[in-house]
């Protein structure tokens, strides 16, 4: 015969496994080197290119120092930049916490440099944008100088939004139709059949 568990040992059995797994991944984030106890700071923001054309990738990378745990909990640590465009919208865009990797010669990887925060942002508009990057760790704050990033005319057709002429399609930024196509095996295969040797030539 089982018995019944005592009143509350199962609760009491989750958080016990809950708080052990806890423990075995703050192992893990301070074996990697990504948990760490210091004092609040933001170190020099670089960026990749200035000007960046229309639609282009603009990639700015800095160093963190703060107390946390988990990089990767914004109620521990939060970053973000905020961008200012030529018409005076804010646009808030999160950073993320970067490591560099390196192929070995056995064929396996290996951490290239110690890891860094970033942040990718795509212009839509040309003209003169401003940034800066806020940084929240558990109540304290800081934030960078503002920084001015030009952004020029680009060949970019731009993002993929529904059609304000005909809401049943959709079309990238600068009117052109976008099309999906991809490589439709429903077909064949869910008849059991082989699919055919040149449906996945280009």
């Amino acid at each position: 015969q089982v018995l019944p568990s005592p009143p509350g040992a199962v609760a009491a059995a989750k958080r016990q496994a809950l708080d052990e797994a806890m423990r075995l991944r703050r192992q893990r984030l301070s074996e990697l080197g990504y948990r760490q106890q210091a004092a609040l700071r933001l170190g020099e923001v670089r960026q990749n290119a200035d000007p960046v054309p229309q639609y282009g990738t603009l990639e700015l990378s800095f160093e963190v120092s703060g107390t946390f745990d988990n990089p990767f909990d914004p109620d521990q640590i939060d970053v973000a930049a905020v961008f200012t465009g030529p018409l005076g919208r804010d646009a808030w865009v999160p950073a993320f916490l970067y490591q560099d990797f390196r192929r070995t010669e056995a064929g396996g990887i290996e951490r290239n440099g110690t890891p860094l925060w970033k942040v990718r942002f795509s212009p839509s508009q040309v003209g003169q944008y401003r940034y800066r990057i806020r940084v929240n760790n558990a109540g304290v704050r800081t934030e960078s100088a503002p920084a001015e990033l030009q952004c020029t005319p680009g060949t970019g057709r731009g993002y993929i939004r529904v059609s304000a002429e005909t809401p049943r399609y959709c079309t990238f930024d600068d009117g052109t139709p976008y099309i999906p196509s991809g490589i439709n095996l429903f077909v064949s295969t869910r008849l059991g059949d082989p699919i055919p040797p040149n449906r996945l030539e280009l």
